[in-house]
């Protein structure tokens, strides 16, 4: 580990314990996924990106309480913002889902979180996509509705935060970042490729680019926020 992964990872565990929660960090902390849904600024539901990428997106990444939610999930690592995430997440996927097999077949999906670098990973200690999505399955029973796997797309390559890129370097900074470690079990397969967060859509392109190529049958993108 290089002296500024050090830093970092350190840094993290000591601003848990520095800093008091904010106000915000305490009242979402009590809210129920339907309050929390009720206030919650939405976003457009269904966007069509490159390749004709259905994107499903839940909330407005504008607003101060998706916001926190969402950095406290990954620079903090708060279980109980987890859990909220995951079940307004199965819910979601639920209605999705039901709403995908009764128009276009599709049964039996793979739910893939969008990968992080080992690199990245070592950073931060864990993949916060991976434990919204172990929320879903642990806490709310999806009961073979759909299955979670993240072991079947990796980040080979360690790239450039993304938000620090215009759209062309986003581009370029993913080309070949993702492979797919056992194309048996992506053949013919319905996919649902899932994030917290949405900003141009290159990332999720490029991972669903990886998977049709592999021969994915149909893939689809979710995140909470755009």
């Amino acid at each position: 580990m290089t002296f500024l992964e050090m830093y970092r990872f350190i840094w993290q565990k000591i601003s848990l314990f520095l800093f008091e929660k904010s106000l915000l960090v305490a009242e979402i902390e009590k809210m129920s996924t339907d309050e929390y849904r009720a206030r919650a600024i939405p976003s457009i539901k269904i966007k069509t990106g490159e390749m004709g990428l259905e994107i499903y997106t839940l909330f407005s990444y504008k607003d101060p309480l998706v916001q926190t939610l969402i950095w406290n999930m990954k620079y903090r690592r708060n279980r109980i913002f987890f859990k909220l995430a995951g079940e307004i997440i199965y819910e979601e996927l639920v209605e999705i889902l039901t709403e995908l097999n009764m128009w276009n077949d599709f049964t039996n999906p793979i739910i893939i979180p969008v990968p992080i670098s080992n690199k990245r990973r070592r950073e931060r200690g864990y993949n916060q996509t991976e434990e919204i999505l172990k929320s879903t399955y642990n806490d709310c029973h999806c009961n073979g509705k759909y299955k979670i796997r993240d072991d079947l797309v990796k980040k080979g390559v360690h790239t450039e935060n993304q938000t620090r890129l215009g759209r062309k370097e986003r581009k370029n900074n993913l080309e070949n970042a993702f492979v797919v470690t056992n194309k048996q079990e992506i053949v013919g397969r319905n996919i649902v490729i899932f994030d917290d967060v949405i900003t141009t859509g290159t990332t999720i392109t490029k991972i669903a680019q990886t998977l049709k190529k592999a021969g994915a049958r149909k893939v689809v993108a979710l995140a909470i926020a755009h």
